[in-house]
């Protein structure tokens, strides 16, 4: 049945929704929006409406209004089709299948609902798959490039999270931060290739030969007397430095000031001999060889800092650039060393193995820029592969998550699976059961028990002018016609117009225009239906809305909601008189009030009844005056005298007066 009506932009309706009951009592004045409403239940409203139904399935909806009329009555009438009383077996046959259809439907909407059942516990797991998600999404934001077009929403990126599951291996390994340094070079605007570092100016710098003085005493001549006493005493630096100062002092000693014999001058020369002098020379020459080269090295090795990009780290370079200037200035103070006391051994660093780490640190930060220029060669695989370690890591903090859903929607799958196989085989049944009543209702059904029922009411109150009859010359097809055959149609009253028309409406909701379907379910609204009808007519046409209402509570004749409007009171107090200690129950049966003001149509919901008959009403208006004068009295006691001859007396009150 329908679940909700909404109605927007058509008439003096704005935006209104109802969520009407199986049975619905809608009173309401004349140009209110009544007819509306009908219009939107059969699906011909102008403006713009929705209906939502029960579980989705759509029924026949069968309006009884003013455009039911128009389309239903012209020269020919379609015949209605209901079932024959010639064989009970068979009509209890389809009566039966009928029952059973219906309590397929029961189940198939049992089981369609535990599908539903299902279907929202996987979107429950869903929800919470896409919560442990979204923390991920909060936590990797800052790769907003890699995660371009997942970022829109949680349900996006849980999404896109399953999708990538499927595609990329869960690896912890990577750390994030890591990740985002890459990410952040990948993806930068300075991102470019460099100059790779050059190296052969620093290579092409030869280290000097060892020296191997340096590791031996230098000293003079030991074949005289005075140098084996110098040896003994190794002195002889000592000795050099005084004979270099012997000319300052006239012939005395530089250092006690004692004249010497001239014979000790003579020694001491022979004892610094022209081999003292050449190793102290070589010494001298060695020394002037290694400054320039220490010079040369330090001078490229800064050039080649110069030459290295600003991002990258030269702290190695540096500390082993120190390193090796101290050597080199450790070496050049040894060398000054040895010419000072030349007797002395000096042994020098490894300046070779000094410059190699300088030339390694380097070698380190030139991979690095190669490694930045196959980048730039290849920046897309390379944007592919951080994108797979990105999504793995993802993927790897969500595995304990993606566990439980899959498990989740998993045992879902498996309930689904399981149900929809019973619902196809019920829906199997349903259809060779229906095929059957169908067959069997084809083989019953006839339009003459409906022409001779609506004849029989027409006779029964007074309406004898006219009748329907079969057409004979277009089968299946009714006419209104005259006593004498001749076409009524044009020449009927309103009030008779109305009453054939409600009592071909009634039998149709007990019938259907098809030789089958004659109890297919089904909403029926009636709106205003007593139009231009006396006293006795209005009694017959409540009691027929009253039968098709209590059929719906019952479940009868396949009518599974009921809509009755109308403007009337004493109508609609009749309609709804259920007995005068009972009343519809709430769960089935809703009143609706429709007003309108400034054009604007406005519906409210009552549990209860909320009309009273218009002679009650008008009781009421005489007990509300009171002692005090009003106009309006007279007229209100005519009206109520009016009523109770004419309307619950049924005599003529204008003859009375």
């Amino acid at each position: 049945m329908i679940s909700s009506i909404h109605i927007d932009n058509a008439a003096t309706y704005s935006n209104i929704t109802i969520e009407p009951k199986q049975i619905n009592f809608v009173y309401g004045g004349n140009g209110t929006g009544k007819t509306t409403l009908s219009r939107a239940i059969s699906g011909t409203s102008s403006g713009s409406y929705h209906i939502e139904w029960e579980n989705g399935t759509n029924l026949e909806t069968l309006v009884f209004n003013g455009e039911f009329v128009e389309k239903n009555f012209s020269e020919r009438i379609s015949g209605i089709f209901t079932l024959g009383e010639d064989d009970d077996k068979t009509a209890r046959r389809i009566e039966e299948l009928g029952k059973d259809i219906d309590d397929l439907d029961d189940e198939i909407t049992t089981k369609s609902n535990s599908v539903t059942g299902q279907r929202e516990k996987q979107q429950e797991a869903f929800l919470q798959l896409a919560e442990a998600c979204w923390i991920q999404r909060k936590t990797f934001s800052r790769f907003s490039e890699t995660l371009k077009g997942t970022l829109k929403g949680k349900d996006t990126f849980a999404k896109s999270c399953l999708a990538k599951a499927a595609e990329v291996a869960a690896d912890g390994s990577p750390q994030i931060e890591d990740l985002f340094d890459e990410y952040a070079r990948l993806y930068s605007n300075n991102l470019q290739k460099q100059e790779r570092i050059e190296l052969s100016k620093l290579n092409e710098i030869a280290v000097p030969e060892a020296c191997n003085l340096l590791t031996e005493p230098i000293t003079g001549s030991g074949n005289t007397p005075i140098g084996a006493f110098i040896d003994y005493l190794q002195s002889s630096n000592w000795v050099k430095q005084g004979v270099e100062l012997y000319p300052l002092t006239k012939g005395r000693c530089p250092y006690c000031q004692r004249t010497l014999p001239a014979e000790l001058e003579t020694e001491i020369e022979a004892y610094f001999d022209d081999r003292y002098e050449e190793s102290v020379g070589a010494i001298r020459s060695y020394q002037a060889t290694y400054a320039p080269f220490r010079d040369r090295v330090i001078q490229s090795i800064e050039a080649i800092k110069e030459s290295v990009p600003n991002e990258y780290d030269v702290n190695e370079v540096n500390a082993a650039a120190e390193a090796l200037n101290h050597v080199l200035d450790v070496n050049l103070s040894a060398i000054k060393q040895k010419l000072v006391d030349p007797s002395s051994k000096v042994e020098l660093s490894d300046e070779a193995e000094a410059l190699d780490t300088v030339k390694a640190a380097f070698g380190r930060i030139d991979k690095q820029i190669a490694a930045n220029n196959e980048l730039c060669d290849n920046i897309s695989s390379a944007r592919s592969d951080l994108s797979r370690r990105v999504w793995g890591l993802i993927l790897h903090n969500l595995s304990s998550a993606q566990k439980a859903y899959s498990r989740s929607v998993g045992g879902c799958e498996k309930a689904i699976s399981s149900i929809q196989a019973i619902i196809a085989n019920k829906e199997d049944e349903k259809r060779k059961k229906q095929a059957e009543k169908a067959h069997l209702e084809t083989t019953r059904t006839s339009i003459t028990p409906t022409v001779d029922a609506i004849n029989s009411l027409l006779e029964r109150f007074g309406f004898t002018g006219f009748s329907l009859s079969e057409d004979k010359q277009s089968k299946g097809m009714y006419r209104i016609v005259r006593p004498d055959g001749a076409d009524a149609r044009r020449t009927l009253s309103e009030g008779e117009y109305n009453f054939i028309s409600f009592l071909y409406f009634y039998h149709l909701v007990y019938g259907s225009l098809e030789t089958e379907g004659i109890d297919t379910p089904r909403v029926v609204a009636i709106d205003d239906p007593i139009s231009s009808l006396d006293s006795n007519v209005m009694f017959i046409i409540t009691s027929l809305a009253k039968e098709i209402v209590k059929d719906c509570r019952d479940g009868k004749h396949g009518i599974k909601q009921v809509f009755i409007l109308t403007h009337n009171v004493y109508f609609h107090k009749e309609v709804t008189f259920l007995g005068s200690r009972s009343k519809w129950p709430e769960t089935k049966c809703a009143y609706w009030i429709i007003s309108k003001a400034d054009e604007r149509t406005s519906i409210s919901h009552h549990a209860d009844n909320p009309i009273s008959t218009s002679y009650e009403l008008l009781w009421d208006e005489i007990r509300d005056i009171g002692d005090a004068p009003n106009k309006n009295a007279f007229n209100t006691m005519r009206r109520i005298l009016e009523y109770y001859f004419s309307v619950i007396g049924g005599i003529d009150y204008e003859r009375l007066c």
